[in-house]
């Protein structure tokens, strides 16, 4: 299924084609949909620090794995021991550049989860969601350190920098890139709209007007142009959407199972 979606003359793009740690990790962030058994009720994490800075903490463990973990600053400045979701393992199997989630943590705030992605060379990137009122997740928080290197000792826990929650207001609008992008996905599906689940929204940069999804015969314009990549799923299906700022211009890259 192949359609593109734009709202000016210009050809766009929307076109079908997801305790306590020691030292800090070397830069970046994580949303891992991690693995083992069916996923129990959310944990709730202590109000101490009532939102605020939480931070990711890893290990590696013997075997490869990764176990993830989240740890809230508490009012007197200190960490606070190690909340771990009931998923919280990244397999050695997981696909290179594939974004996975662990199961949900419960704050003050709210929901949230932590991402993690296994990166060419070894290293593992992790980040943080919030769980939005429409129960669909928001964008990756990345934090500046946020990587854990290939070489990091097994069973030694490391810890992100600090990401800052907000509160989610009872009623959030939703952003027009994603209105647009669920209008695409209904008429190629032929389902309702708000029947599909977004799983991720990620904020990139697309080096020219096809917006990461060329089609072959085509010429684009080698111009950068903000945007979004998402995921939405619906009956097991899963379909990723990349689109520009406003949504004027998306593309359906690709589904699987």
């Amino acid at each position: 299924m192949r359609q593109r979606r734009e709202a000016t003359a210009t050809r766009g793009a929307v076109r079908r084609r997801a305790g306590r740690a020691g030292r800090a990790l070397p830069a970046a962030a994580v949303v891992l949909a991690l693995v083992g058994g069916a996923i129990a009720a959310s944990p709730a994490i202590g109000q101490e620090a009532d939102g605020g800075e939480v931070r990711v903490v890893a290990r590696k463990l013997s075997g490869g794995k990764v176990e993830v973990g989240l740890q809230q600053r508490q009012a007197d400045d200190s960490w606070s021991d190690r909340h771990l979701p009931s998923a919280r393992l990244l397999p050695t199997s997981a696909p290179i550049g594939g974004w996975l989630a662990s199961s949900p943590l419960t704050l003050p705030v709210g929901e949230v989860r932590i991402a993690a992605r296994r990166l060419a060379g070894g290293r593992v990137e992790f980040g943080l969601q919030q769980r939005r009122a429409d129960d669909s997740w928001g964008d990756r928080q990345l934090p500046r350190a946020r990587f854990l290197p290939a070489d990091a000792r097994t069973d030694g826990w490391l810890a992100s920098s600090p990401v800052s929650l907000t509160f989610l207001p009872d009623s959030q609008p939703v952003p027009p890139h994603e209105t647009a992008a669920r209008a695409l996905l209904a008429g190629e599906v032929g389902a309702d709209p708000q029947e599909f689940r977004l799983e991720s929204s990620e904020r990139v940069h697309w080096s020219d007007t096809s917006l990461g999804c060329p089609e072959p015969g085509y010429f684009y314009a080698a111009v950068v142009v903000p945007g979004y990549r998402l995921v939405f799923t619906l009956d097991g299906t899963s379909y990723q959407l990349h689109t520009n700022d406003d949504g004027s211009q998306a593309v359906v890259c690709n589904t699987g199972r």
